[in-house]
């Protein structure tokens, strides 16, 4: 037989004169069941379905830019106040973050768009702050009010003062818009923004005058809690008489003895009559009986009383029953309170 020259390919399948065909004898592994194949359509089905609604949305988003992008250069940027679809729409394009990653073209360049800031800046013309001022003033507005007065001409400085009114008052600037006329919108708008800055002020000065009489009463609470912690504790001295009020004879000793006796029977009976007193402002008697125990108070007080002018004996009843420094303490909040 004769051997193949190098270098040459010998074709095996194509037949030879004289020689029948070589067959592959190998076995063939690779097969695609019916159910494989199903499951092959079905998954490349949704990938493509998948790939079509993406698609759908970022066509619909860059379509959008792209006529945003074309607006920068009209004289629609020029209003104070966006519309109200725009409004909508940047609102909504905020809270889904679609701005994120964004790629577009503008003067020739090729940018992205990595925050609000940009996005703001970049595909809608105009500042973050004054954007966020806008879809600020549709969430506390609304949607009807901003479509009233969008061709008011309003500026950021009034939106953002009739903000500031009270949202129970805000009723009055809607009933306004729906009249249609821009000066009676502004006349209830500047009535309702003096009367809620007479009331901030209002608020504030009562808020000024109750710190100041809570700072006056902790004050005099203080200066209170030290004089009665200095009165405690001279009560709990144990009592020492000067020698000048000590007895020097005998029979002096007898008769502070015989004082002394006398000024605690005394004192037993007032405490009596406190029991008795209490009990009658509890009770219902007549208007008589009361009459009688105040003037038995009347007359002991009148004969205590007697006993110590006999005697040279100078005494304040209010002085000595409410200390001074209680009555200092009871101006002083009184000229606070007034």
């Amino acid at each position: 037989m004769k051997q193949p020259e190098d270098n040459k390919t010998i074709d095996l399948l194509t037949p030879q004169r004289g020689r029948k065909p070589l067959t592959s004898t190998e076995p063939v592994t690779d097969v695609i069941t019916a159910a494989t194949a199903a499951a092959y359509s079905r998954a490349a089905s949704q990938v493509v379905a998948l790939d079509n609604a993406v698609s759908a949305e970022q066509i619909d988003f860059s379509q959008w830019v792209g006529e945003r992008l074309g607006r920068k250069k009209t004289a629609d940027l020029i209003k104070k106040i966006a519309d109200v679809s725009d409004l909508l729409e940047l609102q909504q394009i905020k809270e889904s973050r679609k701005y994120k990653d964004l790629r577009v073209s503008v003067g020739g360049k090729l940018l992205t768009v990595s925050t609000w800031d940009d996005f703001c800046t970049t595909v809608v013309g105009r500042s973050r702050q004054h954007v966020d001022d806008d879809l600020l003033n549709l969430k506390t507005f609304g949607a009807e009010f901003l479509e009233m007065t969008q061709n008011y001409g309003l500026g950021y400085r009034q939106m953002r003062e009739m903000r500031a009114i009270p949202m129970d008052q805000q009723a009055e600037l809607i009933e306004a818009a729906k009249a249609g006329d821009k000066q009676t919108l502004l006349d209830v708008a500047e009535s309702l923004i003096e009367r809620h800055a007479r009331d901030k002020a209002e608020a504030a000065r009562q808020l000024e005058e109750a710190s100041q009489v809570a700072d006056a009463r902790k004050r005099l609470l203080d200066e209170k809690n030290t004089q009665f912690d200095t009165l405690k504790e001279r009560l709990h001295r144990p009592y020492k008489p000067s020698k000048e009020a000590a007895a020097r004879t005998a029979a002096e000793k007898l008769m502070l003895d015989d004082l002394h006796k006398g000024a605690i029977d005394a004192n037993g009976g007032m405490n009596r009559i406190v029991e008795v007193m209490t009990d009658m402002a509890g009770a219902d008697v007549s208007e008589s009986c009361r009459l009688a125990a105040h003037n038995d108070l009347i007359w002991l007080g009148q004969r205590l009383a007697e006993v110590m002018r006999a005697h040279a004996i100078a005494f304040d009843l209010e002085a000595e029953v409410v200390p001074s420094w209680v009555r200092e303490h009871a101006g002083k909040l009184k000229a606070v309170q007034s």
